[in-house]
């Protein structure tokens, strides 16, 4: 399991721009996913385009976690 946090620069409530931060996330995960695939060592220093240290992906375990079960909704009549 990974473990990734990282903070992305642009203002979700931003009028002009609102989903900017969308793609500043998704520029994020696909140079995890490349660095990931390419065997570089954990934890991985998330960097922005200006060189900013913004977050870190680390290597939690390689163990599994077991499904989870959804917990049953009660019923409306009860």
């Amino acid at each position: 399991m990974i473990r990734i946090s990282f903070s992305t620069q642009t203002d979700s409530e931003d009028p002009v721009a609102p989903n900017a931060w969308r793609r500043e996330a998704a520029t994020l995960l696909r140079s995890i996913a490349k660095r990931i695939s390419a065997g570089e060592t954990m934890p991985l220093m998330l960097l922005d385009g200006e060189g900013n240290l913004v977050g870190k992906a680390r290597e939690l375990s390689y163990r599994p976690e077991p499904p989870r079960q959804l917990a049953a909704k009660p019923s409306r009549g009860s």
